[in-house]
């Protein structure tokens, strides 16, 4: 029984090194991940000159309740960040409007934005507020050709507010520099590894509690 318990154990701390060891290795570009991570809203938006709409706000972890088309380009677009060593690779432009070390830019926070009418017919002005904008670079738009800077950001105390003419996937980029939040690794790649070590060890228990067993049997007999 004693060998059945010190097995058990060996098992669960090599499972455990292994989880560390691979949520290490994943690469991250977030602040924090996506998947938990819900933060912002859409304030006011409308039609120039004063025609309200309602545009929609959805995080990137309530994906779910997007059409398929939308939930399909928020998820390449989160790929898109995921296959890049820095996020000054995704897009250029950030010579223009960051002096500081390109290789401390992380996204803080993807989400869709989406009129609830449809597409949208000509451009719209939007304000989003509950958005940490303490180390705000740039807001990243996913359009057709991909991601591309929004120009004439406008930052009104803790809002931000932008013309854009069609809705789809948005990062918001900040500076790591000096804050205590490091980009980190998405929870996604994270939680598949934590399943399918965790099924490890079941089967692994599994399988020494059937042995166990087996030589106890055989053993009466």
């Amino acid at each position: 029984m004693k060998r059945v318990i010190s097995l058990l154990l060996a098992v669960l701390v090599a499972c455990t090194f292994a989880v560390s060891s691979f949520a290490a290795e994943e690469p991250g570009n977030f602040i924090k991940s996506p998947e938990v991570e819900y933060e912002g809203n859409v304030v006011s938006a409308w039609f120039t000159p004063g025609e309200a709409i309602e545009i929609l706000f959805t995080p990137f972890m309530n994906r779910d309740i997007l059409s398929k088309d939308a939930r399909v380009k928020i998820e390449k677009a989160y790929c898109s960040i995921l296959e890049i060593p820095r996020i000054d690779k995704l897009v250029g432009g950030f010579d223009g409007i960051f002096n500081g070390n390109t290789a401390n830019l992380a996204v803080s926070t993807l989400f869709d934005l989406s009129w609830k009418m449809g597409e949208l017919t000509r451009d719209a002005t939007i304000v989003l507020g509950g958005i940490d904008l303490s180390h705000f670079v740039c807001l990243l738009h996913y359009g057709a050709e991909g991601w591309e800077i929004v120009n004439d950001i406008t930052i009104i105390g803790r809002n931000i507010q932008f013309t854009i003419g069609n809705l789809s996937p948005f990062a918001v980029v900040v500076d790591t520099t000096g804050t205590s939040d490091e980009p980190s690794s998405p929870a996604t790649g994270d939680l598949i590894t934590a399943i399918s070590v965790c099924g490890a060890i079941a089967l692994g228990c599994g399988a020494v509690y059937f042995i166990s067993k087996s030589r106890k049997k055989a053993e009466e007999i």
